[in-house]
């Protein structure tokens, strides 16, 4: 399991409650919580797709945000462990030895003794693996790659991630405030 951390500091909240009702900022404060969170999944998937062969839908497509709600103010960004396929979702190859792909841009990951077959019927690519004396061909999972929390683990700049993610979040906060005073100010100055 992953964690991306943001918080909003306390004497921050207090001094926008000195100035603005306590409605206005918690709404602005769930509204930016949740924007925050569909942008650190688009960013989470740029990350993934930046260091790794893989596309960003692949990664948007297992991640989901859980949203705030009127009792709790959080947001939990989570991904699905689904196993990756190396004929699939990293293009692997058949060489002499076995199958291989790049999994990063700077590693080569490889299942030796492996190839790729197209299955019966679909056409669809296979990993296979030769097993026994023999080596007669068996299907197996020899094709499968890391998952995606493995991959996101995998990352070393996690503290420039959660720095981003804490500035995203101060940004929001002031657009959104920004936003709910606007229309109160227009309204004052109309009166």
């Amino acid at each position: 399991m992953f964690k991306i951390s943001a918080e909003i500091n306390e004497q921050d909240i207090k001094a926008l409650m000195q100035t603005y009702s306590k409605d206005l900022v918690r709404k602005a404060i769930r509204s930016a919580l949740d924007r925050t969170g569909t942008w650190g999944k688009n960013y989470l998937a740029a990350d993934v797709s930046q260091n790794y062969n893989l596309s960003t839908a692949k990664v948007k497509r297992a991640t989901t945000v859980k949203r705030t709600t009127q009792t709790n103010l959080e947001v939990t960004l989570s991904i699905k462990g689904k196993q990756l396929s190396m004929v699939d979702d990293f293009n692997a190859w058949q060489d002499r030895v076995g199958m291989k792909a790049y999994v990063r841009r700077d590693q080569l990951w490889g299942a030796p003794h492996a190839f790729i077959n197209r299955g019966r019927g679909s056409g669809k690519k296979v990993g296979m693996i030769r097993v026994g004396p023999k080596r007669y061909p068996t299907s197996g999972k020899p094709g499968r790659g890391p998952s995606i929390p493995m991959l996101v683990n995998r990352l070393s700049n996690r503290e420039k991630r959660d720095s981003d993610l804490t500035n995203h979040l101060y940004k929001e906060m002031v657009d959104q405030i920004a936003k709910r005073t606007m229309g109160l100010s227009q309204v004052a100055e109309t009166e």
